[in-house]
């Protein structure tokens, strides 16, 4: 087996976004479940854990930050009600 060298690796859902009409992204499809009242508290909570981890932790991928329509919404948050 080949090494893999990645810098990231993006997750995504078969959803896609509406305005890019790209798969959205695992953060962007989390966001939408507790935007949506689908996602209970309890898990709701321990997934804003973790992306406030990974916001304070790791570098925006540069796909990201130049908004790349394959990118678009990685990361990307819906407010918090």
């Amino acid at each position: 087996m080949r090494p893999m060298n990645f810098k990231y690796v993006r997750i995504q859902g078969k959803n896609l976004a509406k305005n890019t009409m790209f798969a959205k992204g695992i953060f962007s499809m989390c966001w939408q479940l507790i935007h949506d009242e689908v996602m209970d508290e309890e898990d709701a909570a321990l997934y804003k854990e973790i992306d406030d981890w990974f916001a304070e932790n790791l570098p925006w991928p540069p796909q990201c930050k130049i908004r790349s329509p394959s990118y678009a919404g990685s990361r990307r948050k819906i407010p918090r009600k």
